[in-house]
């Protein structure tokens, strides 16, 4: 058995597990503005990202790429935000980390090297025709994202961007997670038995004698 996964399919809480580290600074940010405000709530959105990536480290002793560019960005468009007293750069972080991770997904598949194979060789096991397919459906639906928070933030108040944060995009990725699982396990590839590439060399080997 590999890690988070088997031969009849992935492990689900080892994807899920990874969605609610990152979605933990987000809930905090809410709690946050819900009982201090939009400044006090980006400092507590900072500090609760520095805690996850610390908490990462202490269990796997590394960080994993994406989701450390991910509170690379945080942290700047937070610390932008908190120095310029400005909201628009933490509105701005969905659209632009969800555009990116598209962008790079698309750019991935032009190179024949689907990005979300690295991503999570350690948890999926995919056919290559199984990469290819979820890595579009995932740039699709986070150009989607991208866009919606961008009609969202410049559309309606601050207190319905900051719901919509929370009530719209964690369940909506989690939706997502979920509606490709048919479409992960029926792309699923068994890992081979143990010592059957060696019985059938062998095999053949006494074959040819």
């Amino acid at each position: 058995m590999s890690d988070g996964g088997s031969d009849k399919g992935p492990a689900p809480k080892a994807i899920l597990g990874r969605l609610m580290l990152e979605f933990g600074p987000l809930l905090a940010f809410f709690a946050g503005y819900k009982a201090f405000g939009f400044m006090p709530a980006t400092s507590i959105f900072i500090a609760a990202i520095v805690f996850s990536m610390g908490f990462s480290w202490l269990r796997r002793r590394r960080l994993p790429v994406l989701p450390a560019f991910t509170a690379a960005v945080a942290l700047a468009m937070g610390g932008l935000t908190l120095a310029f007293h400005e909201e628009l750069f933490v509105k701005l972080r969905p659209t632009v980390i969800n555009g990116i991770y598209a962008l790079g997904l698309m750019g991935s598949m032009l190179l024949h090297k689907p990005l979300l194979r690295q991503v999570f060789q350690g948890t999926l096991r995919l056919t290559d025709k199984g990469w290819r397919g979820l890595t579009w459906r995932a740039a699709i639906f986070l150009l989607l994202l991208a866009a919606t928070n961008e009609l969202v933030w410049r559309t309606q108040p601050t207190d319905v961007w900051v719901n919509f944060k929370v009530f719209g995009i964690i369940p909506l990725d989690v939706l997502f997670a979920l509606s490709q699982w048919r479409y992960v396990k029926r792309h699923w590839r068994a890992e081979p038995a143990a010592g059957r590439g060696t019985v059938r060399s062998g095999a053949a080997r006494s074959g040819r004698r």
